[in-house]
């Protein structure tokens, strides 16, 4: 049975049909009767998007001017900043880790049908946004995101986020191996993690929050206080929570967890303790 507007707006309307109900363009979706797409029953128009732009794990981030790619495929460079994206091949159920280029095809979703009609565009972004793990290699990213793409990152239900601070002597001496052009200053990183979750879009959405945290050079004090960050009450309530440390998990972490959550969160969470991850586990092969 199909609900009325007012019928719908009587109860919480999810995120979707916000997406649809918001949308507006300056003229009203043309008739489709002749598309072949539009003449399939939406179940099957479903599948059709699932299989071109969903169900991935996508490697999302923000470009930096002086950022460079030089494997065949990539994107072009550009003058100013901006976000880019990459398939990637290793799977969803890959831990948490950053994109890189070297050992990583590029591969990108096909979303040429959204642009092909009103329709297409209401049916197949959700797909897009929900169905997707959006990977991102550091907190800012994510703040960025939201502000940017506002409208779509409320549909966002799957969320990888590498985590990897620097102190200012390791940006200045260059001495730690774990040390990434975009990774931020512990007190940067904590300011923009605090912010991610205070979108309470993004706290409603979500549904599957992972996290990787390199621990062995940032200290077991700031790992349990992003923990304790994800254990508020606000934050991600109906989402499960996976949390991979590069290092050993000890009583400070464990203490966060049984102290400052809830009995049903403790529930929804996770954590694993001396995970290793190397770069991007897409591709082995350095041959294109």
């Amino acid at each position: 049975m199909l609900l009325s507007r007012s019928s719908r707006h009587e109860r919480q309307l999810t995120p979707a049909e916000r997406f649809r109900d918001n949308t507006r363009f300056t003229t009203p979706p043309a008739y489709q009767g002749q598309s072949p797409l539009f003449a399939l029953p939406a179940e099957i128009r479903q599948l059709i998007y699932k299989e071109l732009l969903g169900s991935r794990l996508v490697h999302v981030f923000f470009r930096q001017r002086e950022e460079k790619f030089g494997r065949a495929g990539a994107p072009g460079n550009a003058r100013i900043p901006g976000f880019v994206h990459c398939v990637c091949r290793g799977g969803r159920e890959a831990v948490p880790h950053y994109h890189e280029e070297k050992n990583h095809r590029w591969c990108f979703l096909s979303i040429s049908l959204l642009k092909t009609c009103q329709s297409a565009y209401i049916e197949g972004i959700p797909i897009l946004y929900q169905t997707n793990t959006l990977s991102f290699r550091c907190p800012r990213d994510i703040v960025f995101f939201q502000a940017q793409v506002e409208a779509f990152s409320k549909l966002a239900q799957a969320v990888d986020l590498h985590c990897a601070k620097i102190s200012c002597r390791d940006k200045v001496l260059h001495r730690n191996d774990a040390y990434h052009p975009w990774a931020l200053p512990r007190g940067q990183f904590d300011a923009y993690f605090e912010m991610i979750w205070s979108d309470k879009d993004l706290a409603a959405s979500a549904r599957h929050v992972r996290l990787y945290l390199e621990t062995e050079e940032t200290g077991d004090f700031y790992v349990a206080f992003n923990i304790r960050t994800l254990l508020r009450t606000d934050v991600v309530p109906a989402a499960q929570i996976q949390v991979f440390l590069q290092g050993n998990s000890n009583s400070m972490i464990d203490e966060s967890v049984k102290l400052t959550s809830t009995p049903d969160k403790r529930r929804r969470i996770t954590i694993t303790a001396n995970t290793k991850v190397s770069e991007c586990y897409g591709e082995v092969s350095n041959k294109d």
